[in-house]
């Protein structure tokens, strides 16, 4: 799984699953930047899942996919000297549950979740970024 760069949601191509991905290359047919070779720091990461508890724990599908990204990109911050991203989970209200959801030593909690009733943030930096309107 890469994590490349795009500029706007027509960078995006439906998939053959209809899951909308960005091309291999921009508008003007150069390859787009994965950000695990980028020189400037990611904001914040948009992160899907089954389901999420009110701790910011993330349950997603077993692959780990996200999880291996999440531990490479926030080595390669580190290494960088960039802060931390702001990790966001992105759910329907019916997926943030009260009980805990099982986590391993390879998940990463999350700063915050976004549903259609809004937002909860989870972290002081969350809470700060959102009160005040930037990350």
């Amino acid at each position: 799984m890469r994590m490349l760069h795009i500029d706007s949601i027509k960078d995006l191509l439906a998939n053959s699953m209809n899951i909308l991905e960005p091309t291999s290359s921009n508008s003007c047919g150069q390859p787009r930047s994965d950000v695990l070779e980028s020189t400037e720091p990611v904001d914040i990461i948009l992160l899907p899942g089954l389901a999420f508890d009110q701790a910011g724990n993330r349950l997603g599908r077993g692959g780990g996919y996200y999880d291996l990204f999440l531990n490479n990109y926030l080595l390669h911050a580190k290494e960088k000297g960039w802060e931390r991203p702001l990790l966001v989970g992105l759910a329907y209200s019916i997926q943030i549950r009260s009980e805990p959801v099982p986590v391993s030593d390879r998940d990463r909690p999350l700063d915050a979740l976004v549903s259609s009733f809004g937002s909860l943030p989870i972290t002081p930096r969350a809470i700060q970024g959102m009160s005040s309107g930037i990350p």
